[in-house]
């Protein structure tokens, strides 16, 4: 079940951005990913292929609200199917700034 961007307060876009951002990075890179230890360092976290492709699922799923939300309050990104990640979160970054 997909985030959809009207449900997304205002309040939560600054969470959503950074977990995007995290995710991304997690989901690119199963190597690193494959280093995150449970806190009593037992063992692997994401120790299964299954885990594995859960976090690339979880990853997925919270793009098209990044994308969906920096679309419209960007007229730019609005044009593109598929938004870069990083133009998307500064869009949404520049709607949250205080005016100043």
């Amino acid at each position: 079940m997909a985030l959809e961007p009207e449900t997304v307060s205002l309040e939560a876009v600054p969470t959503l951005t950074e977990a995007q951002r995290h995710l991304e990075v997690l989901a690119r890179n199963h190597a690193l990913t494959k280093t995150f230890m449970v806190p009593d360092g037992s063992r692997i976290i994401f120790n299964t292929p299954e885990k594995l492709a859960g976090l690339n699922q979880l990853s997925l799923e919270m793009d098209e609200p990044l994308r969906q939300i920096a679309k419209e309050h960007d007229a730019q990104l609005a044009k593109l199917a598929e938004p870069p990640f990083e133009n998307s979160r500064m869009a949404v970054a520049s709607v949250l700034a205080p005016a100043g």
